[in-house]
């Protein structure tokens, strides 16, 4: 049985590294590079990971926990720097102040080579929301997935597809079906606070959806107008219904690859 080596004592004030890992989340050096991470370790190598955020807050976890995935795993990999820059979760922009921290730590580490994560660089279902997100966040959606706050998914009843990934077997890589849903969704909650609901078609047939929208988590008022936005028109957002209490049936069929978003918005 082979043993983990001791973990390496990790002084105040790290010493410089050969690479550096930057990652929007804890979690994310780990599922995007790990394997990379240990055999630089192995071939003696200075590597530490910097978490911009906690990456939290989501719907089913918490700081605490995080932490504690985050100290197991860079005991794991006897990583030989480990930092959090304390960014909020979710609002991540480049503002002198974040750019300032990071820059503290490329100054203090010295890294020859940093790794930051490729756009698509993503879990399958985050891969086919970020493309269907394009042409969205040149609308006012913007607001919502790019500003706002997450709110509890629905758990929608759809059929499942089988996505395509690379694993290795041995000392080979193989690809596999991974089961998916054939639509995605997500929902938020912008400042201004109104709520948005995102469902994507990933399948390569129209998939029917029938969902009662509200407002998920967060609290609900009086009456709602509703817009929706579709992938597949040319326009904008257009109205679905006015001043109308919550929950309210929302029935369509998505094309294959098609997005729609829609907007909720509390009537004064």
């Amino acid at each position: 049985m082979s043993r983990k080596p001791a973990s390496k004592p990790r002084a105040a004030t790290p010493e410089p590294v050969d690479y550096l890992v930057v990652a929007p989340h804890p979690d994310d050096a780990e599922l995007g590079m790990g394997g990379t991470v240990a055999k630089l370790l192995a071939a003696g190598r200075r590597v530490g990971i910097v978490d911009l955020t906690s990456g939290e807050p989501t719907p089913f976890g918490s700081r605490a926990k995080r932490r504690r995935e985050t100290a197991a795993a860079t005991d794991v990999l006897n990583l030989s720097v480990r930092l959090n820059l304390g960014m909020t979760n979710r609002e991540l922009m480049p503002t002198l102040d974040n750019r300032r921290r990071l820059a503290e730590v490329y100054r203090t580490l010295r890294p020859r080579v940093v790794f930051v994560p490729y756009w698509l660089d993503a879990h399958p279902d985050q891969i086919a929301m970020i493309r269907s997100h394009c042409r969205l966040l040149k609308t006012r959606a913007k607001d919502f997935l790019m500003l706002g706050t997450m709110l509890h998914p629905y758990e929608l009843t759809v059929p499942q597809v089988e996505v395509a990934i690379s694993v290795r077997r041995g000392d080979q890589w193989v690809s596999e079906s991974m089961p998916t849903p054939a639509i995605l969704t997500s929902s938020w909650q912008s400042p201004d606070e109104r709520i948005g609901h995102l469902f994507v078609n990933v399948a390569e047939t129209p998939q029917p959806l029938s969902v009662d929208l509200d407002t998920r988590n967060a609290p609900a008022g009086a009456s709602y107008d509703g817009q929706v936005w579709r992938s597949t028109d040319d326009g904008g957002f257009r109205p679905l219904w006015h001043g109308q209490r919550l929950p309210m049936d929302f029935s369509t069929e998505l094309k294959p690859g098609e997005v729609v978003f829609v907007a909720v918005t509390l009537q004064p």
